[in-house]
């Protein structure tokens, strides 16, 4: 779609994933940074990737990939899947 992942991972954290995610899954977000380490932020960048696979190739058929990874909510998705 002409951006890489870095770029969206850096749109997403510099937004602190306002507007991506609810209330309850932003205090997790800052909460696992501050516990873990800043380096918990790319992987919670890559699970939200993994989490977000199957839309990512059907929005890149559909040739709205940027849109939907910029400015449309994290649907369905919980850190709690991915904590191993």
């Amino acid at each position: 779609c002409g951006i890489s992942p870095g770029a969206i991972c850096a749109h997403w954290i510099k937004q602190c994933f306002w507007n991506f995610f609810n209330w309850p899954q932003i205090v997790e977000y800052i909460a696992i940074c501050v516990l873990f380490g800043a380096q918990y932020q790319s992987y919670f960048c890559l699970v939200i990737f993994k989490h977000l696979t199957k839309k990512i190739l059907e929005r890149h058929n559909n040739k709205d990939l940027l849109v939907f990874l910029r400015e449309e909510p994290i649907k369905g998705f919980s850190i709690g899947q991915y904590v191993e």
